[in-house]
């Protein structure tokens, strides 16, 4: 009875076996491979300069920041506008300001000041004038802002519509201590008071402009 029982077993396995071997099911498959997602970067370069000069010739004549006496603003360890000592009214100071997009996300970008102190302050005039990179001549009209109202306003120049990678701005900033100043900073002893401000370039990514810092 044992033997029998152990064939019917044998015999069910191997139907069983033979059964699953011939069926021939129907099936498609698409298969898309190699999806790769990479993150960008956000990253400006700012330099500083005295004038600006031609490069190139030609079709490939640009202008671009004088490189004798460059400064990179992100590492510079010193004022950019810096009159080595007291200043007297009608003094002036010009520089032009690159700021470049390194990095390989469309920036947006607003360059401002943010004054700690504002000692003369409406008699400290800022003049900003885009410059183009192709032919060196200014790109519109300049704007002069007064340091009091540079306080409240806080910016001094923007660009929304944003750079591209590899693409820079160029910005000629006059800083004038307006002839206006009143007699009543001419002082019998030296002050030690003073328009103290920092110059601020904050960058966004310009296809979100509520990513733009506040």
């Amino acid at each position: 009875m044992k033997k029998l029982v152990a064939s019917f077993l044998y015999i069910l396995v191997l139907l069983a076996l033979f059964t699953v071997g011939t069926y021939a099911w129907f099936f498609d498959q698409a298969t898309n491979t190699d999806n790769i997602i990479q993150i960008g970067n956000l990253k400006l370069s700012a330099d500083v300069s005295t004038g600006l000069e031609g490069f190139g010739s030609g079709e490939d004549a640009y202008y671009d920041l004088k490189a004798a006496d460059l400064v990179d603003i992100k590492s510079a360890t010193s004022s950019i506008f810096d009159f080595e000592g007291r200043v007297q009214p009608g003094d002036t100071m010009t520089r032009y300001v690159r700021i470049e997009n390194v990095g390989t996300i469309l920036m947006g970008y607003r360059f401002e000041i943010e004054v700690e102190e504002d000692y003369m302050g409406e008699y400290i005039e800022f003049t900003i004038t885009p410059y183009s990179s192709l032919t060196g001549l200014p790109l519109g009209s300049a704007v002069t802002l007064k340091g009091d109202a540079l306080a409240l306003s806080g910016n001094l120049y923007r660009n929304e519509l944003g750079l591209d990678q590899t693409e820079f701005d160029l910005i000629r900033i006059d800083l004038k201590i307006s002839e206006t100043i009143t007699n009543d900073y001419n002082l019998t002893t030296v002050s030690e008071s003073a328009f103290n401000f920092d110059l601020v370039i904050t960058a966004w990514q310009a296809d979100y402009p509520e990513s733009e810092p506040q």
